[in-house]
């Protein structure tokens, strides 16, 4: 295994789009995000892959360094703007 595999995933939350629509999120699924977020954060990439709850894919909406998540409620409905 490489060393990539063993470190923690890093997230970068200064996007102002993204800090822009979490705000406007209501407090609950703020809370949902972050707790999400703070998990992500405590993981592997390998945990990530394997990981039954996380439900991830690529995204092609715009170019991006690194990987993108998507956040949607448990019915896989992203929160309204």
């Amino acid at each position: 295994m490489t060393r990539e595999k063993h470190q923690h995933i890093r997230l970068d939350l200064n996007n102002p789009a993204f800090q822009r629509q979490l705000f406007n999120l209501s407090k609950s699924n703020q809370r949902n995000i972050l707790n999400t977020l703070r998990k992500l954060g405590n993981m592997t990439w390998q945990q990530v892959y394997s990981d039954y709850g996380l439900k991830w894919g690529n995204y092609s909406g715009s170019v991006v360094q690194g990987s993108t998540f998507r956040v949607k409620d448990k019915d896989g409905i992203e929160d309204p703007k």
